[in-house]
């Protein structure tokens, strides 16, 4: 076919036969989980142990039922726990056991959960406000 010239009805019914929806499919399947060439299996980092969990959006809050946006690891997890080593969540834990070791919460309970000691961030805390109303006054 030249430049310019458009696929004949016979060729366009032809290619749509041979990209056909169960192929697609087929082809989409295969390039998930182990049939990926790249597929580390458990050796993943948490983004990618967060980003082969399902999407959040779908989900409510277990504690408060407002809809969540975090995913967060159960106290109890069955799967073995791994802290990672480098980069932004340094230190974080996370499980590379089954996806049932995760449960959804919405930020304000998940913060809770991680921190029942100091559930408040400090910019939220009431004297933290307080000190910021002043200090903007002064700055007038």
């Amino acid at each position: 076919m030249r430049v310019g010239q458009a696929h004949t009805a016979a060729t366009r019914e032809k290619m749509r036969a041979a990209w056909s929806e169960p192929r697609r499919a087929k082809m989409r399947a295969s390039k998930l989980g182990a049939g990926n060439p790249t597929w580390v299996g458990n050796a993943v980092c948490y983004t990618a142990r967060h980003q082969r969990l399902q999407k959040v959006a779908d989900h409510i809050c277990i504690d408060c039922a407002k809809p969540a946006r975090h995913w967060s690891l159960r106290r109890d997890a069955e799967g073995p726990l791994v802290a990672e080593a480098v980069g932004r969540y340094k230190g974080f834990m996370y499980s590379v056991g089954p996806d049932s070791d995760y449960v959804p919460r919405c930020v304000p309970c998940h913060k809770e959960y991680d921190h029942p000691m100091n559930p408040t961030p400090r910019h939220l805390r009431p004297e933290r406000q307080a000190y910021m109303r002043e200090y903007r006054k002064r700055a007038k």
